[in-house]
């Protein structure tokens, strides 16, 4: 398990996500040429929490390639 975390507004958010996912959102930054944490933030703006599941709804409803 890898532990990922954002700040947002000032209220710090963390979650431990599966090596899989890990590099899966690491993968779509880089194809993106964005940062891991805007990805992350927007899960929790858009989602309410920074969770594993939320992480990968976001990446199925939102990321096209």
């Amino acid at each position: 398990m890898i532990k990922v975390f954002v700040d947002v507004d000032g209220t710090m958010h963390s979650t431990e996500v599966s090596a899989d996912t890990h590099e899966w959102l690491r993968n779509g930054a880089y194809l993106r040429n964005r940062p891991i944490g805007l990805y992350l933030e927007r899960v929790v703006r858009e989602y309410g929490a920074l969770t594993e599941e939320n992480i990968l709804k976001f990446m199925d409803e939102k990321w096209v390639l």
